[in-house]
């Protein structure tokens, strides 16, 4: 999972997990402490999502995928960051 091209997003956020709110559909997860990383994935629309949990993701990994929610639930993985494609 581990891609290092952090030059293809242009945006960033700190991201706290949080089991009760959505953040802005990202573009990739950057991880800075290895952990699992609990999340509903962008495009789930279905009134209770899925939770997918992510085991064992590095420090360093940037997971190329949009996720809608990080969940403080089985996430414990740190520094978590989202990273956007924000258009110019």
């Amino acid at each position: 999972m581990r891609n290092n091209q952090l030059e293809t997003f242009n945006y960033a956020e700190a991201v706290t997990p949080d089991d009760a709110n959505d953040i802005r559909p990202t573009n990739g997860i950057y991880i800075g402490g290895t952990g699992s990383l609990a999340v509903h994935m962008a495009d789930d629309n279905r009134s209770l999502p899925v939770v997918v949990t992510f085991l064992a993701v590095q420090t360093g990994d940037t997971l190329n995928f949009g996720v809608k929610r990080i969940l403080a639930t089985g996430t414990s993985a740190t520094g978590i960051v989202a990273l956007y494609n924000r258009s110019k």
